[in-house]
């Protein structure tokens, strides 16, 4: 154990200190102490700088494994005016004494394990420019003593739970550039002074318990890049002075009680990149004037009550990635002009549109999520939506569609998730579509249907001369290939005889049916292109393939595409395939391979989207993915694959759809995924994955979807995926996690999807979670909660699915919980339950009142 410090005297030195603070924060195991407490000069210490007279001006030792209370003597660090001690495991209070440091000019504590308040003596630092206390479990409330710091710039006070009002003094700190005091449990309005501090660029106070108008004076502030006022309970109306914020980039107001009309003033911030509203109470049409804002890339007006048409002003919106309008009661047509060339993102459910579907949204070749359900949309499906080869998400559910599902949907060879149930549809499923992962077709159960893809394929040489002499066998192909001269065109004439050799190896039972009379530049899915003319292009999915995969195949230098799924291929995956430098796709799922990921798929340079999914791969995932820097999508799921998954993953930075799951994989989470910030979906589930989750994957902002359930994890659930704004599906059931539910999970606005089902998870269920009102689903059996079934899930008025079984639950079901009328299952048994079940609950399809033994509320 480390010796207690000896008290100092009154003359004691900064070596002195520097020693008391060594042993109160367990030095000895300090990641690096190098030169502490050794007889050389003071700067040569680690993480210590000091001035030409000695004396210790800066003291910079973040993530440095201390541990322990700050001891009081650091006070007398007088010349101190840096002092960063973020990212340890510091405990006990923030000493008064840090308010005699005059000179300290930075003060970092943020992310350390303390308790207590926030001391009002900080106050007294008349030169310090930043404050940084994030993070580290702050209560009470701000002092308005903070105030007096005239030449602070940053403060950082988020992520604490902190309480009480916001201080009108800050609007007095008149240097104040960036005010952070987001996820904490603040009360009362928003002070106007806050519209004082001139050169303010960073104003949030999101996720709070805010109340109120919006303070006008808040358009004073015409330096302002970012306003964050979300999840909070903010009313009234929003400010048309706003519109003056000529700066703002980002203006988030979402997750609150706003009013009326949408300002159509705020298509004056031509600077604005994200708007989002969301979430609120607003009424009126959606201003046409938003569709001016030269550099929107993110528009989200969900869940208000918006009426009128979709401007068709929206289109022109060239960098608009994201445009959320879902839950509204928007009517008319989908204007033909709403496709901005880089939307990814277009959610219209949930409005009373009464259209058709425009078959200019085919022109979204970025679009990755379509989702219109529940909007009343007349006529058949665009078959140009088969054109939407990036799409992952087709969600067309409970409309009034009718005619045939289009057998070019069958192309979109990246969807994960396709919703057509509810609509008046005829005809057959596109083969393909049968192995898409999350189908919900809904009767009839349509049988599957032999898919024509069309190949639209202009051979651009002379086909004069023949080969030499080359001519089928007893396969797919017969007779001989037409093909340019070798003299003419060398490099095409060996691209064909390689798919020649394909054709020929195929039975008689093969889909391929290449016809050789007409030569290869005709044959369904080989794409000719180039000058020279080379084969660019190979698409042979769902043709019935057999046998073993080519090594010729890496021959093919020009290739850009290769399509090969939903075959019946055996054997191993060449790694010749890893001498392709001009492919932007591999896609080999659905087939019988065995064996190990080739490493030398890892010289792929140009590779945006590699799918070895549903086959029978074993060994580990190889190091060598992680150098795939323009590596977009990465789907290993359904294999055999087991050992660790590789930290390098981590370093794809273009990386938005990691899958892994039903493998084998074992050993941890890596923390360096936290790294890969692009992510938009990680799906490691159904492995058998160990350790904690670690808390960097706080980190991937941009995640949706985060699916760990089924492995063996352990450990609490990180409050940091509290960070994991964009989050709307969080599934960790079946592991070992324990601990309590974080509170922070309320800071998800659009989670729709909580299941933390299957765990040993203890503690109250967090009312904070009544704040989730997106949420459709929330699955919390089997764990050993305890105490009531708080009021607040009353209004989850959008929940479907609740489960709340076999814990250790206590007291009445809030009669608050009759709010719920979009229920379709409740399971409450196996808990200590009294009064009565809401009546209203009687139409519950699926449910286990029986086993609850109480009766309805009359």
């Amino acid at each position: 154990m480390t010796p207690p410090p000896t008290p100092l005297p009154s003359s004691a030195s900064d070596r002195d200190v520097l020693a008391v603070l060594f042993y109160a924060t367990d030095g000895p195991n300090w990641q690096n102490s190098r030169n502490w407490l050794r007889d050389v000069p003071l700067s040569r210490w680690h993480g210590v700088t000091t001035d030409t007279a000695g004396r210790v001006t800066g003291l910079s030792l973040p993530s440095n494994n201390l541990m322990g209370p700050i001891p009081r003597e650091i006070g007398r660090l007088t010349n101190l005016t840096d002092l960063d001690l973020s990212w340890n495991r510091l405990t006990g209070t923030i000493p008064a004494e840090l308010g005699h440091l005059a000179d300290l000019v930075l003060l970092r504590l943020g992310h350390n394990p303390f308790e207590g308040e926030i001391p009002p003596e900080l106050g007294n630092l008349a030169s310090l420019e930043v404050l940084n206390l994030i993070g580290i479990g702050l209560t009470g409330s701000i002092p308005a003593e903070l105030g007096q710091l005239t030449n602070l710039q940053e403060l950082y006070l988020i992520s604490n739970r902190l309480t009480g009002p916001i201080p009108k003094a800050l609007g007095d700190m008149a240097s104040l550039r960036q005010l952070y005091l987001g996820n904490n449990k603040l009360s009362g309005s928003i002070p106007a002074s806050l519209g004082r501090p001139v050169d303010l660029t960073h104003l949030e106070l999101d996720f709070n318990l805010l109340s109120g108008p919006i303070p006008a004076e808040l358009g004073n502030l015409v330096r302002l890049e970012t306003l964050n006022l979300s999840g909070n309970r903010l009313t009234g109306s929003i400010p048309t002075a706003l519109a003056n914020l000529s700066a703002l980039t980002t203006l988030y107001l979402g997750s609150n009680y706003l009013s009326g009309r949408i300002p159509a003033a705020l298509g004056e911030l031509s600077n604005l990149r994200s708007l989002s509203l969301a979430m609120n109470r607003l009424t009126g049409s959606i201003p046409s004037t938003l569709g001016s804002l030269p550099h929107l890339e993110s528009l989200a007006l969900s869940t208000n009550r918006l009426t009128g048409g979709i401007p068709g002003e929206l289109g022109q919106l060239a960098n608009l990635t994201d445009l959320a309008l879902s839950h509204n009661q928007l009517s008319g047509p989908i204007p033909p002009e709403l496709t901005p060339p880089n939307l990814r993102n277009l959610y219209l459910s949930h409005n009373p549109l009464s259209s058709a579907i425009p078959v200019e949204l085919g022109h979204l070749r970025n679009l990755r999520d379509l989702r219109i359900s529940q909007a009343q949309l007349t006529g058949g499906i665009p078959p140009e939506l088969g054109q939407l080869t990036n799409l992952e998400v087709l969600n067309l559910r409970s409309n009034y569609l009718t005619g045939p599902i289009p057998l070019e949907l069958g192309e979109l060879g990246s969807l994960e998730s396709l919703g057509l149930a509810g609509n008046d549809l005829t005809g057959c499923l596109p083969a393909s579509l049968a192995a898409v992962p999350e189908r919900d077709i809904g009767p009839p159960n349509f049988p599957l249907c032999e898919e024509s893809a069309s190949a639209d394929i202009v051979d651009p040489t002379d086909a004069s001369g023949r080969t030499d002499g080359v001519a089928a066998g007893d396969g797919a192909c017969t007779g001989d290939f037409a093909a340019p001269q070798r003299e003419a065109n060398p490099g095409l004439v060996r691209d064909w005889q390689v798919l020649f050799a394909i054709c020929k190896a195929q039975t008689s039972t093969s889909e391929l049916n290449w016809s050789a009379d007409r030569g290869p530049s005709s044959w369904e899915g080989v794409r000719v292109g180039g000058s020279p003319p080379r084969v660019v292009g190979v698409s042979v999915g769902w043709k019935g393939l057999a046998g073993s995969i080519p090594a010729e195949l890496g021959e093919l230098e020009r290739l850009t595409r290769l399509f090969l799924s939903g075959n019946r291929l055996t054997g191993t995956i060449p790694p010749e395939l890893g001498r392709l430098p001009q492919l932007h796709e591999l896609s080999l799922s659905s087939n019988e391979l065995t064996g190990p990921i080739p490493a030398a798929l890892g010289e792929l340079g140009n590779l945006r989207e590699l799918y070895l999914r549903g086959n029978q791969l074993t060994g580990s995932i190889p190091a060598e993915l992680g150098s795939l820097s323009h590596l977009a999508v990465l789907y290993l799921d359904r294999n055999r694959l087991s050992g660790a998954i590789p930290a390098e993953l981590g370093q794809l930075a273009n990386l938005w759809q990691l899958v892994l799951y039903g493998n084998q994989l074992s050993s941890t989470i890596p923390p360096e995924l936290g790294q890969a910030r692009s992510l938009t979906w990680l799906n490691l589930r159904h492995n058998q994955l160990s350790g904690p989750i670690p808390p960097e994957l706080g980190q991937l902002t941009n995640l949706e979807g985060l699916a760990l359930d089924h492995n063996e994890l352990s450990g609490s659930i990180p409050e940091a995926l509290g960070q994991l704004r964009h989050l709307e599906k969080l599934s960790l059931s079946h592991n070992q996690l324990s601990g309590s539910i974080p509170a922070e999970l309320d800071q998800l606005p659009v989670l729709q999807v909580l299941d933390l089902a299957v765990n040993e998870l203890t503690g109250p269920i967090p009312e904070e979670l009544g704040r989730l009102v997106n949420l459709e689903s929330l699955r919390l059996s089997d764990n050993r909660l305890t105490g009531t079934i708080p009021a607040a899930l009353g209004l989850l008025t959008n929940l479907s699915h609740l489960e709340l079984a076999n814990n250790q639950l206590t007291g009445d079901i809030p009669p608050e919980l009759a709010n719920l009328k979009n229920l379709e299952s409740a399971y409450l048994g196996g808990n200590q339950l009294t009064g009565c079940i809401p009546a209203a609950w009687k139409q519950v399809p699926e449910n286990d009142f029986e086993a609850v033994g109480l009766p309805f509320c009359e």
